[in-house]
């Protein structure tokens, strides 16, 4: 039963990174066209974060009925993880790691438990019907 909730869960964060590269594409074009593109970089890029957490988090809780929190969390966290070693590799030399940096990746997880939220309120579970067998 936990394999099947951590691969939902890995399937959250890809759903989560498909739709950042996504979204990044969207807002690069719609910064390419204004005509001072640098001028809304930094906040398309925190929406991008926010809402592909989100949606992981949504993703993996639809997939792991009844656990909608905890399946946002680890989608969320797995996501946030991806972001801290990207960012690392990323950076030329300089460390990325300020408090502030971190209170935004810790967000990350959290959306994704809003997510996993939003996907199941109050821990409602798809029920199966039973078959009558005679």
């Amino acid at each position: 039963m936990q394999a099947v909730f951590f691969k939902n869960c890995v399937k959250g964060f890809l759903a989560s990174v498909a739709l950042g590269v996504g979204l990044l594409f969207l807002f690069g074009w719609i910064c390419y066209a204004r005509e001072d593109p640098v001028e809304l970089m930094g906040v398309f890029a925190k929406l991008t974060l926010y809402i592909s957490a989100l949606a992981g988090g949504f993703v993996a809780a639809k997939l792991n009925s009844g656990k909608g929190v905890f399946s946002g969390v680890a989608s969320g966290a797995l996501f946030m993880l991806f972001t801290v070693i990207l960012a690392l590799f990323l950076q030329s030399g300089q460390s990325p790691v300020s408090p502030m940096t971190w209170v935004m990746f810790l967000s990350l997880a959290i959306a994704g438990a809003v997510g996993g939220y939003i996907a199941n309120p109050k821990g409602k579970t798809k029920r199966r019907k039973k078959r009558n067998s005679r």
